[in-house]
C-alpha cells in the first residue's frame, strides 16, 4: 500500500461521516471553505528497517503515519442567541464511528488500521478566521504494509495505473518488470558504432 493510498482511505472515512461538511488537505491549494469544515494534514512515516516475508514469500515493510484531524464548526445555534460550543463533542462522535466494529472491519479490508494517538483538544482560541467559531482536533497514528515485491521491491501495484515513473520522475519499466537477477551489465560498441547494454547474470 502507498501513502497515497492511505491518505485516500483517511478521506473516504471521514467523508462518510461528515457528508454535511466540507473536506480540505492541509498545505494544498484552493479556496477554503465556510464551516462545517474538516482539514486532514499527514506527517512522519516510520517503516521498518527490514521487511517480512509472508507465507507465499511477498515481501512488505509494516509502516506508519500520523495524521492530524481538524473539525471547524459554527457549533449548535441556542434558542436565546448565540451559539454552543460542539465542536470536541461532533470530533469524539467520529472517532466512535471509526472505532466501530463495522468500521474496523471495514479499514482491516482496506489494509490499515487506525488508532487515536492524543487527546480530542478544544483548540477555538487558536482560529484565525472569523467565519469559523469553534475548533476540536486529534491525532491518529494509521498502519499499513508497504509492499515490496518485484526484484527491486517496488512493483507497480499503485495508484499510477500504466505509468512506471512516479511524479517526481523515479522508476523505469525496467526496474518494474524485471524478474531476473542481475549482477552488473556492460556498454558494448558494436561495428558500426552503435552502443547497448548486456547483463552479467548469475549462473
Amino acid at each position: 500500500m502507498t501513502i497515497s493510498q492511505v491518505k485516500q482511505a483517511l478521506y473516504d472515512l471521514v467523508e462518510s461521516y461528515f457528508p454535511g461538511a466540507a473536506i480540505k488537505w492541509t498545505k494544498t491549494a484552493g479556496t477554503i471553505p465556510g464551516p462545517p469544515l474538516v482539514t486532514l494534514g499527514t506527517s512522519n512515516m516510520t517503516r521498518d528497517l527490514h521487511p517480512s516475508i509472508d507465507d507465499d514469500g511477498n515481501k512488505y515493510y509494516n509502516a506508519s503515519i500520523r495524521a492530524e484531524i481538524n473539525l471547524y464548526t459554527e457549533g449548535r445555534k441556542l434558542t436565546g442567541g448565540g451559539y454552543e460550543n460542539t465542536a470536541t463533542d461532533d470530533l469524539e462522535e467520529f472517532i466512535r464511528y471509526m472505532d466501530s466494529d463495522e468500521i474496523s472491519d471495514y479499514l482491516t479490508n482496506k489494509g490499515i488500521a487506525v488508532v487515536q494517538s492524543t487527546d480530542i483538544t478544544d483548540v477555538s482560541e487558536l482560529i484565525g478566521d472569523t467565519r469559523y467559531q469553534y475548533r476540536a482536533m486529534v491525532e491518529i497514528q494509521i498502519y499499513f504494509a508497504v509492499d515490496a515485491t518485484g526484484l527491486y521491491s517496488v512493483s507497480n501495484d499503485n495508484d499510477r495505473g500504466d505509468a512506471y515513473q512516479n511524479p517526481s520522475g523515479g522508476g523505469t519499466e525496467k526496474i518494474y518488470t524485471a524478474s531476473e537477477p542481475e549482477v552488473g551489465s556492460v556498454s558494448v560498441t558494436d561495428e558500426a558504432g552503435e552502443q547497448f547494454d548486456t547483463s552479467l547474470e548469475e549462473e
